[in-house]
């Protein structure tokens, strides 16, 4: 049985970094839940974060692939890697693959020199940059909702925390294929910061 996930990712841009946030259900397809604490977001830097939607296994090997091409290629160049050369590598490995594609979808974020950056890689490579917000994944409709009716310029980042939280929580409470908790992980100039916060499930007696 294939372990899927349905998934919610979103990533936002504030005015000093990005934060990408997602669900941690596992899914096999609509018919039950697998697992209830998936990683669907990966370090690649410590200032580049991948998050993931789709087949588990294949957003576990791009995730290496990437994480060992990154290193790689900082080893041979002394020159620290930045969001939009490790997109395009990764857009690169996914195209070279297009007729035996990876099943997932990658957002891509972190620093772009002075700036910070978010890309979307979709499953044959295709890329494209994003200057505010995106979500992907099988409750991406409602998460963009919140975004689209939310989102503002210059964010900070409490304030993008909580968007984001939000984004996910939306699609949580409409979507299959996702749930269990929300990971965050946030991206400034002093690193990445991680929390989780799990989803409460309390059954009230009707008066």
């Amino acid at each position: 049985m294939e372990k899927k996930t349905g998934t919610t990712v979103v990533a936002i841009k504030f005015k000093n970094g990005v934060v990408v946030a997602s669900d941690k259900r596992a899914s096999a397809g609509a018919l039950m839940v697998i697992d209830k604490a998936t990683k669907k977001i990966y370090e690649i830097t410590d200032s580049i974060v991948m998050g993931t939607a789709g087949l588990v296994a294949d957003a576990q090997m791009l995730a290496k692939i990437l994480s060992a091409e990154v290193k790689l290629k900082e080893l041979r160049s002394k020159i620290k890697v930045t969001a939009e050369e490790a997109a395009n590598l990764l857009s690169r490995i996914m195209y070279s693959y297009k007729y035996f594609p990876f099943y997932t979808e990658i957002i891509i974020a972190g620093k772009d020199g002075n700036d910070f950056s978010i890309y979307m890689i979709d499953e044959l490579g295709g890329l494209t940059k994003h200057d505010d917000f995106i979500a992907t994944g099988s409750g991406m409709m409602y998460a963009l909702g919140v975004l689209e009716s939310s989102y503002k310029k210059d964010l900070d980042k409490d304030e993008a925390k909580e968007l984001a939280k939000k984004a996910v929580l939306s699609a949580i409470e409409r979507d299959l294929g996702t749930g269990e908790g929300i990971d965050v992980y946030v991206v400034t100039e002093e690193g990445i910061e991680k929390e989780t916060y799990k989803i409460e499930k309390r059954i009230e007696k009707p008066e």
